[in-house]
């Protein structure tokens, strides 16, 4: 079984625009 507050941290960060704007710039530049 999955550990809640895992999956909870990850939804957490990917709600914050900033955090979304930095993987994305990670992706293109890699």
């Amino acid at each position: 079984d999955e550990d809640p507050s895992n999956s909870f941290m990850d939804d957490k960060q990917y709600c914050i625009p900033e955090f979304k704007l930095k993987r994305q710039y990670e992706v293109e530049t890699a």
